[in-house]
């Protein structure tokens, strides 16, 4: 896990919370998993009504159950794909239960494998463009045209951060929610979201926990050999 400061917690989950809120029909697991832990420090709450809901109490317990109805979700389905997978980034930088971050890392394989396989992502060499100006084309994307050229410019730019990642899957799900995409621009827009999940699972290789951190090397490995 990674310490950051209260602040950055806080401007970091209330994004994502809020943009779970704006969803139409969010992945009720995803609303689940945000119910049972602090917005701002991450760290488990009670919930009687989800423990109830799951007839689950023990805190780990009733998150790994979470994560395993989160499996429903496919990586074609890409607004849940891409919301989903910033959840899992911050499950990887700040649960402390080990067993929920193993589960995190192979979600988040799962969906990468599943854009590889599926919808033409590959891996490419990380630009120099400025990455500011693809975030305001991201923000400004209205339609598909606008959007491919926002995830195109982000793809020329370095890789960000794992912050900055999650903030741009979020983004990127709330966007996809509302604009019809075509099968042509899946390749690009699924390339970005395997660099932002990639990005994750490259900080979790240096996981504390020898499991996660081996996981997320051979997961890293398995979708840098497929997606050439």
């Amino acid at each position: 896990m990674l310490n950051i400061s209260r602040r950055q917690h806080l401007s970091l989950l209330s994004i994502l919370l809020f943009a779970t809120a704006c969803q139409v029909k969010p992945a009720n697991s995803i609303h689940d998993l945000a119910a049972i832990h602090d917005k701002v420090t991450w760290q488990p709450v009670a919930n009687p009504e989800i423990e109830e809901l799951y007839q689950v109490s023990d805190h780990r317990a009733l998150e790994e159950v979470i994560l395993v109805n989160m499996g429903a979700v496919a990586p074609s389905q890409f607004s849940h794909a891409f919301e989903l997978s910033s959840w899992m980034l911050v499950m990887l930088m700040h649960d402390d239960n080990p067993v929920a971050r193993r589960k995190s890392v192979a979600l988040l394989g799962n969906l990468a494998a599943g854009w590889i396989a599926n919808h033409g992502a590959t891996l490419s060499s990380a630009g120099d463009a400025d990455i500011e100006q693809g975030l305001l084309q991201l923000r400004e994307a209205n339609d598909g045209p606008s959007l491919e050229s926002a995830a195109q410019a982000l793809l020329n730019s370095p890789a960000p951060d794992v912050y900055t990642a999650i903030r741009i899957l979020s983004a990127y799900g709330r966007i996809i929610h509302n604009v019809p995409i075509s099968a042509r621009r899946h390749p690009i827009l699924t390339s970005l979201a395997l660099r932002l999940v990639l990005t994750g699972l490259y900080a979790a290789m240096l996981d504390a926990d020898e499991e996660v951190s081996s996981s997320a090397q051979t997961t890293v490995n398995l979708l840098e050999s497929h997606a050439k």
